[in-house]
């Protein structure tokens, strides 16, 4: 069973005979509450860029980023021939939920031979004109219940259905994406979501082999400070001019491939299902698109130069799960330390418009012996004081205070 299937029941089970609260609005009709969380996943992302430019002080700033010129080859998506094309939908699994469109999966895989010239010849004219076909760009979305109260819209996660022959085209730019990525070494070593040979394991056993050898350092800094950076709805609030700014400086893209992408990313289409209702579409314009092939790869690129600011303190990230960590031979002076380094690292996230929730933002203190929790100082992430912990879940690991593991085991257990 597929994850779109398991969406579709998971949703269906929670929503029957059973009451929404939308922004504080009891809603009962099926049809008002996929409307209504159609517009939240269709105005969240856009919301937050507007409340970022609102409040920011140096409005000047937002959408100028520093201009860093590129040092990679000039990237071209290129035509394909008809026997890649065959391969794909030889190779379509034929048990994935179909799209908008309907279309089984086991259809396209049986007329594969009557398919592969003409969707050649489709795919090729996109690349070549810089255009995403429009039907192509049409999602069907489930929402998925993440934790906490079950009538707030917000608590939901947007599963995404999209058009099979739409993945086929995102397929052939995805692989020339990653292998530019790959060949010219750059994504930083720092970010482990998305990339072959990386994984949250890698990134783990990096950062506790770090924290652990200082630990263990008897003659120089005993303490560590970790703090883990919340950032709200990241992949939805991208924008797509900031990111196309950095494709075409940072990372030279061509104008064709630039036109493909920036038409990939806008007019996209939703539509959001509960039960047996669909909402009526609504047009997105931020973000990069839920449930896509190629948005990991542009996310990872968007969120990059993060890595490129000096900082004394270490950012690691698994796609939008970033942690920073900082070092010294009291615990102040690494909570000092980290304040310091947040400062570049938060200003960031506001002149790219990712919107970090310093509620939800936690921090602790590594150590192998005890310290007085009262005289730490404060943690401040954009003027908000963040909460130390005994205990931080990570990447589906807990982590405690002397990195004994005990709690996660403990928390296994219990599962």
């Amino acid at each position: 069973m597929t994850l779109g299937e398991l969406a579709v029941i998971d949703h269906n089970r929670i929503c029957q005979g059973c009451f929404r609260i939308i922004d504080s609005e009891t809603i009962e009709n099926p049809k008002d509450i996929a409307n209504s969380f159609n517009n939240f996943f269709t105005d969240i992302g856009k919301n937050i860029n507007e409340e970022l430019k609102a409040n920011s002080q140096n409005t000047e700033n937002i959408n100028n980023i520093p201009n860093t010129p590129s040092i990679f080859p000039n990237f071209q998506i290129h035509e394909v021939q008809e026997e890649e094309i065959g391969k794909i939908l030889k190779n379509i699994n034929i048990k994935k939920s179909p799209g908008p469109d309907g279309i089984p999966n086991f259809i396209l895989k049986l007329l594969e031979p009557l398919l592969r010239g003409p969707l050649t010849n489709i795919i090729n004219a996109s690349i070549n004109k810089g255009t995403f076909p429009t039907q192509w760009k049409e999602s069907i979305i489930i929402p998925v219940h993440k934790g906490e109260e079950k009538d707030i819209v917000g608590n939901y996660r947007p599963i995404a259905l999209t058009n099979t022959l739409s993945r086929i085209l995102e397929k052939i730019m995805n692989k020339q994406l990653s292998t530019f990525l790959e060949e010219n070494d750059i994504i930083s070593k720092n970010q482990h979501g998305f990339r072959p040979h990386h994984s949250t394991e890698n990134l783990l056993i990096d950062m506790f082999n770090l924290w652990l050898q200082i630990l263990d350092n008897n003659t120089g800094d005993k303490y560590v400070v970790i703090t883990s950076i919340d950032v709200r709805k990241a992949f939805d609030s991208v924008n797509h001019d900031i990111l196309l700014k950095k494709l075409k400086d940072q990372f030279n893209f061509g104008e064709s491939s630039l036109s493909l992408i920036k038409s990939f990313l806008t007019n996209r289409s939703i539509q959001t299902k509960v039960k047996d209702t669909l909402s009526i579409p609504l047009t997105v314009n931020t973000g990069v698109p839920q449930g896509s092939l190629t948005g990991p790869n542009l996310f990872i690129m968007h969120t990059n130069d993060l890595n490129h600011i000096v900082i004394e303190t270490l950012i690691k990230a698994f796609a939008d799960d970033t942690i920073k960590s900082a070092n010294g031979e009291t615990p102040n002076e690494a909570i000092c330390k980290m304040n310091l380094n947040l400062i570049p690292v938060t200003d960031w996230f506001t002149l790219n418009l990712l919107m970090i929730n310093a509620k939800k933002t936690k921090s602790m203190v590594l150590a192998t012996t005890d310290y007085n929790k009262e005289s730490l100082n404060k943690i401040k992430v954009q003027n908000h004081e963040t909460s130390f912990h005994d205990t931080i879940l990570h990447l589906g690991i807990t982590i405690d205070r002397k990195l004994s593991l005990s709690n996660h085991v403990e928390s296994l257990k219990k599962r």
